[in-house]
């Protein structure tokens, strides 16, 4: 019997189950490619926030250094302070933040400003100000300013302590700075309106946190 030529729909059928045929595990592979890597992406975009982190980012606060010991036994238990200009703790109770001695964070946060003290920094019109990169290579030199003043104020800090390997809070202090100084540079952050936190100084701080870092943990 003759075979009887295709007709145009059985050839369209025929492409089509061919094409589902050959190109189905490619498309199916594909799918899992672009599956793997949506799920990398979201991983890689997952939100994090530093250990010193506050308000809303608080709640995704990760620990500074998860090979770092744990927060347990005897003291004394290293620590790093972190923060804008923070306070020194004595030098056999500090550990780097990768060090994996360290047990705990100290995060610094300025809470509060209050009364101005009577006494300014004053700054005349060649006031110093940093170098383009602020270091030995490229040093302070004078400024063509206006004549500035900047007023010292009343300071509250909070000294929230994490342990370094978790994030876990251990305890937090609040201090009030008792120590004014003036810079002695000043650039273009400065203007009429700038006021100078009074500081917390290391005795402060260290006898603070004397219970958390030299007696044996809870």
């Amino acid at each position: 019997m003759a075979n009887r030529p295709m007709s145009r729909t059985g050839i369209v059928v025929w492409i089509v189950f061919a094409s589902t045929v050959l190109l189905g595990p490619v498309v199916i592979i594909g799918w899992k490619i672009v599956e793997a890597l949506s799920s990398v992406d979201e991983t890689t975009s997952a939100p994090t926030a530093s250990p010193c982190a506050t308000g809303t980012e608080a709640a995704q606060r990760t620990p500074i250094n998860p090979a770092a010991a744990p927060y347990a036994g005897v003291g004394p238990h290293p620590a790093a302070v972190i923060g804008s200009e923070p306070p020194n703790l004595p030098t056999e109770w500090t550990a780097a933040e990768d060090d994996g001695r360290l047990q705990l964070i100290v995060c610094q946060q300025l809470i509060a400003t209050g009364a101005a003290e009577p006494t300014t920094c004053d700054y005349g019109p060649a006031y110093p100000l940093p170098g383009s990169g602020d270091s030995e290579s490229e040093p302070d030199v004078a400024g063509e300013s206006e004549p500035i003043s900047l007023t010292i104020v009343e300071a509250t800090y909070t000294y929230e302590v994490f342990e370094a390997r978790t994030a876990r809070p251990v305890t937090t202090v609040t201090l009030q700075g008792s120590e004014s100084s003036c810079p002695g540079t000043v650039g273009s952050w400065a203007s009429s309106e700038t006021v100078l936190p009074k500081k917390v100084s290391d005795a402060e701080l260290t006898g603070a946190l004397r219970p958390v870092i030299t007696e044996p943990a809870p």
